[in-house]
């Protein structure tokens, strides 16, 4: 039995607009666009401040990173202008007292 096309039928695109314009639609399409905007704020008010914690909590990580080797230096500068000052005490080395001195005003 073949059966034969109902003219009275509607499209797709037809049933989609007669749903939006029914008041289920319309119901449908306030109450999912009400939930959703509460959601989308919430999610990207949260994204943004992990955002910030994470950055803040980075630059800290940076600065002590600095800090510490900031340190680092000037105790290897502490330590060559102590090895030049001894070595520089040595008698025979007495030309190299000047350079020494000018080193110790760095550290």
């Amino acid at each position: 039995m073949n059966r034969q096309p109902n003219t009275n039928e509607t499209t797709d695109g037809e049933k989609v607009t007669s749903f939006l314009k029914s008041i289920r639609g319309k119901l449908l399409a306030w109450f999912l666009t009400l939930s959703l905007l509460p959601l989308i704020a919430v999610t990207t008010l949260s994204f943004l401040r992990a955002r910030d914690a994470i950055r803040d909590q980075q630059f800290a990580k940076n600065t002590a990173i600095r800090d510490m080797k900031v340190k680092s230096v000037e105790r290897q500068i502490t330590g060559w202008t102590e090895d030049c000052l001894d070595v520089s005490s040595d008698p025979a080395l007495a030309p190299k007292q000047a350079y020494c001195k000018r080193l110790s005003t760095l550290g």
